[in-house]
């Protein structure tokens, strides 16, 4: 189920196979709102809006985050599979297809809630971020964090175990990344997030064990 409180907006869709007891948890930084589901997640704060999207987020959803990136972003993208769950695509994707991937995956909340509330979204960072995430010492970060190795590592662990652990995360600039999560943040105050449902990030509402939104 999504739980859902004011200033939210979140969808449900088809259940991704992750360990009986996990429940991925996504929030927006600043924003009192947050969402709950058993699938990966995409999440978008600006415009004094958040929105919360669970994947599967639909050929619909995918489709405008690619033209929005292309129109906004200047770069040409291959949208997912229609019906493949997102780890489904990251894991079978090679390099450059998954960084594909994360973009769309990253930009689907924020192309929903343009859609919702237009020009609530400063769409012109999208070229920010595509500009941030092709760049290698963050490429290179988000190819091993959606890697496989990655998935099958954190994959198995229980949500209790991750709750004891601190959650292995860095800064690259702009972004937050931990293994199967990724943040980022533009100078226009639009906050995007992806979180893979194997993700060990589930356990928490960002990227990393714990918040602190003033120093980023």
């Amino acid at each position: 189920m999504t739980r859902l409180v004011p200033w939210c907006v979140g969808l449900l869709f088809t259940l991704v196979a992750i360990p009986a007891s996990a429940k991925v948890q996504c929030s927006c930084p600043n924003i009192s709102a947050d969402g709950e589901g058993n699938t990966s997640c995409s999440a978008s704060e600006s415009g004094r809006l958040c929105t919360i999207d669970f994947n599967l987020f639909g050929p619909e959803s995918e489709k405008r985050a690619a033209e929005l990136l292309a129109r906004f972003g200047k770069v040409n993208l291959k949208p997912p599979e229609p019906g493949a769950s997102a780890v489904e695509w990251l894991s079978s994707s090679p390099p450059e297809q998954l960084i594909d991937a994360v973009l769309i995956y990253m930009t689907v909340a924020a192309g929903d809630q343009n859609a919702r509330a237009p020009d609530s979204v400063p769409l012109g960072s999208l070229f920010e971020l595509v500009d941030a995430v092709r760049k290698d010492s963050l490429r290179t970060r988000i190819l091993d964090a959606f890697s496989r190795g990655a998935q099958e590592k954190w994959s198995t662990q229980s949500d209790e175990g991750l709750r004891r652990s601190p959650i292995p995360s860095e800064n690259i600039g702009a972004a937050i990344v931990s293994p199967g999560c990724v943040e980022f943040r533009t100078t226009a105050g639009l906050w995007m997030m992806f979180k893979a449902s194997w993700s060990p990030a589930r356990v928490t509402q960002g990227c990393r064990s714990k918040r602190d939104d003033a120093k980023y």
